[in-house]
């Protein structure tokens, strides 16, 4: 759905920016990117597994001009599904590209109220979140704000959205329960009106 470019600009996020990241955050984000491995793989299972049915199912029919249509049918099946499974690749490579400006996005309620918290603040709201939309990357501000006061209900935040930009959103959400393990819940008042990111 999009791909992460220079024209992002030099924006970095630095340990500074939020305390205390050690090593049970780097475990929980080892086991976030094997399960999204496992995930992938589940899905190439299930692709050649559908491949060998409709093979099967080519073949069984013993009609010379079905089983044209249906190799035909099969052919034009395989690579809709090559097709398919190239795309699902170069999803989970966007995500994984993007993934530091989803932890970002993540991390925002945890910004010092200082200086360079707002400064911080400012960025995702006017560089990170913008740039992600323009390249196809359904994030709501409402949904956005939710996360950041402290919503973590999956089924109310990634309605709407589609794959990929729901694949976004898991990946925030899964930061933010990293951040909350680490450094407690959300410092951000649940009433904040966001002006910010407006």
């Amino acid at each position: 759905s999009s791909s992460c470019s220079s024209s992002l600009g030099d924006f970095t996020w630095e340990a500074s920016d939020w305390a205390n990241e050690g090593t049970e955050e780097e475990q929980e984000r080892e086991r976030f990117h094997e399960e999204r491995e496992r995930q992938t793989e589940e899905y190439e299972r299930m692709v050649a597994k559908r491949e060998r049915e409709e093979r099967i199912n080519g073949s069984s029919n013993s009609s010379d001009s079905n089983s044209r249509e249906k190799s035909s049918s099969s052919h034009a099946s395989e690579k809709e599904m090559k097709r398919e499974q190239r795309r699902h690749e170069k999803l989970q490579q966007d995500l994984r590209n993007m993934d530091p400006l989803f932890e970002g996005i993540a991390f925002v309620p945890w910004l010092p109220e200082n200086e360079a918290g707002k400064s911080r603040k400012l960025s995702v709201a006017k560089e990170v979140v913008p740039k992600l939309q323009k390249n196809g990357w359904n994030l709501k501000k409402e949904s956005l704000k939710e996360v950041w006061r402290g919503q973590r209900d999956r089924a109310v935040l990634l309605e709407g959205l589609d794959g990929a930009s729901a694949a976004a959103m898991h990946a925030i959400l899964r930061h933010s329960e990293i951040a909350e393990k680490q450094l407690g819940p959300p410092v951000m008042n649940s009433a904040d009106t966001f002006e910010w990111f407006d």
